[in-house]
C-alpha cells in the first residue's frame, strides 16, 4: 500500500523539499521502498532556482562545464544551474563563454542517443549530467555512454536524490541522500524483501512519474 506523501526539507534551504511516498515500487532496474515525486521541484520556478543554487554551491569550481545534459525532465533546473555556475565563474571552453543545456532522446534499447543537431553540443565538451533520482545508477551510466559515443567528456553528475556517491567513478553531487530517507532500500527483484514477504507491487516508476498497478 502506498503511504501518504511526506516531505523532507533540505538543510541548506527549507524552500527545497523532497516529496516521498513509501510503498513497493519497481523501477526499470530495481525494486525500491520509496517513490520521489519531483514534479514541483522540476517545474516550479522558485524551487528549481533554489535547487540549482544548492547544487552549484557543491560543484568543484575548478572543473569546467560546457554542457548540461538533463534526464528525468530536469531541464528547468538545468537552465538555472547553468546560470549559477556561470555566475560562480566555473570555466567553460565554449566560444561564447556560456553553457549549453540539452536533453538526450530515448532509444529503443532503453538507452539514450543525441540527434545530429545536438551532437555539436556534446562533442569534445565537458558535460555535467543532471538527473532526478539515482538508485542503481544504470540510467545515468546509459546517459554517460551516450555522451562518450558523441566524444563528450562526463565531468560530473548532479541529482535531486542519489543512493550512490559515485557512478562509474564519477562523483555525484546531490540534494538528498539515502541516509535522509528512513528505511530506504533498493534491491533487485530477486532479492526484494517485500516480494519475498508476498507484498504486491504498488506501482512502476521511472523518470516521468509512477503508474499504479492497483487502486
Amino acid at each position: 500500500m502506498i503511504n501518504r506523501i511526506e516531505k523532507i526539507y533540505s538543510p541548506q534551504d527549507p524552500g527545497v523539499a523532497l516529496k516521498v511516498q513509501q510503498g513497493h515500487f519497481a523501477t526499470p532496474h530495481s525494486h525500491v521502498t520509496h517513490y520521489f515525486d519531483l514534479t514541483t521541484l522540476r517545474t516550479r520556478v522558485s524551487e528549481a532556482q533554489s535547487a540549482a543554487r544548492i547544487l552549484a554551491s557543491q560543484w568543484d569550481k575548478s572543473r569546467p562545464v560546457d554542457t548540461i545534459v538533463c534526464i528525468d525532465g530536469m531541464e528547468v533546473v538545468g537552465a538555472f544551474l547553468a546560470e549559477q555556475l556561470l555566475a560562480a565563474s566555473v570555466p567553460s571552453m565554449n566560444a561564447h563563454e556560456t553553457i549549453y543545456v540539452t536533453a538526450p532522446e530515448k532509444n529503443g534499447q532503453g538507452g539514450f542517443a543525441f540527434g545530429e543537431s545536438r551532437i555539436p553540443l556534446i562533442r569534445r565538451k565537458n558535460v555535467l549530467i543532471l538527473a532526478g533520482a539515482i538508485t542503481t545508477g544504470q540510467t545515468v551510466r546509459s546517459c554517460m555512454d551516450a555522451v562518450r559515443c558523441c566524444e563528450g567528456i562526463p565531468e560530473g553528475i548532479c541529482s535531486v536524490f542519489s543512493a550512490l556517491r559515485r557512478v562509474s567513478e564519477t562523483t555525484v553531487y546531490t540534494l538528498f541522500t539515502a541516509g535522509q530517507v528512513a528505511d530506504y532500500r533498493s534491491s533487485s527483484g530477486a532479492e526484494c524483501v517485500q516480494c519475498m514477504a508476498g507484498k504486491k507491487l504498488d506501482a512502476t516508476v521511472n523518470g516521468e512519474g509512477y503508474f499504479c498497478l492497483r487502486r
